[in-house]
């Protein structure tokens, strides 16, 4: 372990290994998801700003790969499109029914941004920009966090003594972007089995078994007390190592306070029923499991859901016709339960409470790159970083609406749809990541505008790029 001096004071960066953690006595499931630095954080600037706060929680999907968008959310119909492909209106949305059939039949729960353009045709490079918010830097990237993580952060605050699920937690797949230079408090706790198109449960039928210790609860509290005595001087208000330990326990505390707790238990537990309604798929358990992290309303705000497989070089339609049914199912299970479940605040459903996002790293080549088939020569489409699509429900969204508008083949945005279309700079008049994270922060009454001090590399973290004079903007235009 070692001190460093940033700015006019002092604080500690833990050295630890994973290993070394683990070795240490960790115990239950969220020790698995420390990281090794645990750092304060410093705000310095901020501006003035209204966010929305009209969510408590977000469940950010992430379509890794990035899926065909005028095949998918912002479909349109020419030579290429298949037979099968059954596109249907309902009010303003238009959905392949063979691919949508029940998202279809709930337009009236979420809106789709059209016009959104990505940085970068680079997966690595595009899905480090949807987890974060932020430029790729190299020189940056370990040292920045996550957008959950930012989340977490912003809330813990606001943590009881009730609240014993961490912050930010992350299903399917750990995310590339962790808590970076943040405290350990603020690191994704990760549920991870399986494919998302997969039929296998995401977690067994018995529930998470490292909430229980395999030599029963008796000899875990013995355990547990003797170690309390033996490590005591560490676990005080100021132990002899700092800040990083303190963190460390503290951390360890809130593992302590899952073990052997009923409301945790539940939260992962769902029946073959329950799993019906949402597709009977490891990406349908994923969205159930966050279903449930949310109504218990134990200190969960934000889900990170990643969905992979969608960069379709080859046979697009194929892959399309076996993966979008089980997103169609998986999601449009979320938003009927979710709408049907109320939330903690009075006359509010929890879709009301809890912002969806649904979103790839980039699009793909329009029909017009290629040939009569409007595909490439393995019945694919490539890389395309002019225009992709984001699905964005409940969290005080208004249902129904298309923000953007496409030309005929979804090659160019013809119109960006919003209030900041004459925006200027490199950003651009068109929709960027920055500003759906923007709207995110918004929509949970984040400022967004907020900068830290404390980085390992002593450069200024901003929320958003730009700080106090952040040229990114909220998405309003969806919740008026």
């Amino acid at each position: 372990m070692k001190t460093c001096s940033c700015g006019d004071h002092a604080h500690h960066a833990a050295t630890f290994s994973r290993r070394e953690i683990i070795q240490m006595g960790t115990v239950g499931v969220v020790g698995s998801s420390l990281l090794p630095l645990f750092r304060s954080t410093k705000v310095l600037a901020q501006a003035t700003v209204d966010p929305l706060n009209t969510a408590d929680a977000c469940i950010f999907v992430k379509l890794a790969g990035a899926p065909s968008h005028m095949d998918t959310f912002s479909v349109k119909e020419g030579s290429w499109t298949p037979d099968d492909w059954d596109v249907q209106q309902s009010g303003e949305i238009r959905l392949s029914n063979r691919l949508f059939p029940n998202l279809l039949g709930q337009v009236d729960k979420f809106s789709i941004i059209h016009s959104v353009q990505a940085w970068v045709p680079v997966h690595a490079v595009g899905q480090y920009w949807i987890d974060t918010s932020q430029d790729f830097n190299a020189a940056l990237a370990a040292e920045r966090p996550a957008l959950g993580a930012v989340v977490a952060l912003e809330f813990q605050p606001q943590r009881g003594t009730d609240d014993v699920f961490p912050g930010f937690v992350s299903l399917i797949s750990t995310p590339a972007v962790r808590n970076g230079f943040l405290n350990g408090m603020t690191a994704p706790f990760p549920i991870i089995n399986g494919g998302p198109t997969s039929t296998a449960r995401l977690i067994g039928a018995g529930g998470l078994p490292t909430l229980n210790h395999p030599r029963g609860q008796a000899a875990f509290t013995n355990f547990y007390d003797q170690l309390q005595v033996m490590d005591a001087a560490q676990r005080s208000a100021d132990p002899p190592w700092g800040k990083a330990v303190k963190d460390y326990n503290d951390f360890y505390t809130v593992a302590r306070g899952m073990m052997y707790n009923p409301t945790v238990s539940e939260a992962f537990l769902y029946s073959d029923a329950q799993r019906q309604a949402y597709g009977n798929t490891t990406f349908g358990d994923s969205c159930l499991v966050a279903r449930n992290l949310i109504a218990a309303n134990k200190g969960t705000r934000f889900v990170h859901i990643t969905f992979g497989s969608w960069d379709h070089h080859n046979n697009v339609y194929t892959n399309l016709r076996s993966m979008g049914p089980v997103l169609d199912s998986g999601l449009a299970g979320l938003l009927a339960d979710l709408a049907n479940t109320p939330s903690a605040r009075k006359g509010q459903s929890l879709l009301d409470r809890t912002l969806i996002v649904v979103m790839g790293e980039f699009g793909r080549t329009p029909p017009s790159r290629y040939g009569p088939s409007g595909l490439n020569g393995t019945q694919g489409r490539d890389h395309y970083q002019n225009v992709q699509c984001c699905l964005i429900a409940g969290g005080g969204v208004q249902g129904g609406r298309n923000i953007g508008v496409l030309n005929t083949d979804g090659s160019v945005i013809s119109d960006p749809g919003w209030s900041h279309a004459d925006r200027r700079g490199t950003a651009g008049p068109n929709i960027r990541m920055e500003d759906i994270g923007v709207t995110i922060y918004s929509a949970l009454g984040i400022n967004w505008t907020t900068e830290i001090v404390d980085t390992p590399s002593r450069r200024v973290f901003q929320y958003i790029n730009g700080g106090p004079n952040t040229v990114y903007e909220e998405v309003r235009e969806l919740f008026a």
